[in-house]
């Protein structure tokens, strides 16, 4: 199985999921209500059109992204990439990672993601927690499902360090496509809500950018 490391030493095995698996039994994460997310496309499934905003575009066989400053690529290979920033200053860490994949026919959103979610290493992480459902959970305007997941991890300097992962998939035909973010929050931050939301803004422009 591969496996992400993550700069924090939080280890992710989401990658080489046996997706076979979701033919058979799945455990529901939660309910999924898409109401807000838009139409999911039929076809090529293209971001719709959008204000102008500076990005920088990446490609692999997969899918099509744009991602924007600060983040920057980590790895990358033919079905999969990590987006990353660090503050240097404060040592909040963000981690983006999409991972496309073949699924068998049929495969539903909410089989793509639990199937992840069983391969999802947290074993660094004290006091985790499902905290539910991410509603209206697409991936390139594809409705989907999603799940956040919350724990704290024990960093050189900064115990007890929040870590917040968000995750969410999609299919469409025999592809499926997965998000994962984990964010890192120094435990000193003030406002670590805020941080989160604004860390949100930039996953936003991330999933919608997707083309299949």
């Amino acid at each position: 199985m591969r496996r992400w490391t993550f700069r924090r030493g939080l280890i992710l095995a989401i990658l080489g999921l046996s997706f076979m698996a979701c033919t058979t039994t799945t455990i529901p994460v939660g309910p999924v209500v898409p109401g807000s997310t838009p139409t999911p496309c039929t076809v090529h499934c293209p971001p719709p059109a959008r204000a102008p905003v500076t990005g920088h575009p990446f490609q692999n066989k997969r899918f099509t992204l744009r991602y924007y400053d600060p983040f920057t690529v980590v790895k990358h290979d033919d079905n999969s990439v990590v987006l990353g920033y660090v503050n240097q200053d404060t040592g909040n860490t963000f981690e983006v990672t999409f991972v496309g994949e073949d699924v068998p026919s049929g495969t539903s959103a909410q089989q793509l993601l639990t199937a992840a979610e069983k391969n999802l290493d947290t074993s660094q992480l004290s006091g985790v927690q499902d905290l539910g459902p991410i509603y209206g959970a697409e991936v390139g305007y594809v409705a989907g499902a999603g799940d956040i997941i919350a724990g704290t991890e024990d960093l050189p300097n900064a115990p007890s360090s929040p870590v917040v992962l968000e995750l969410m998939a999609s299919t469409h035909g025999g592809t499926g496509i997965l998000f994962l973010a984990a964010s890192t929050i120094n435990p000193n931050t003030r406002n670590p809500g805020a941080l989160i939301r604004a860390a949100n803004s930039h996953y936003d422009l991330f999933v919608n950018s997707v083309a299949w």
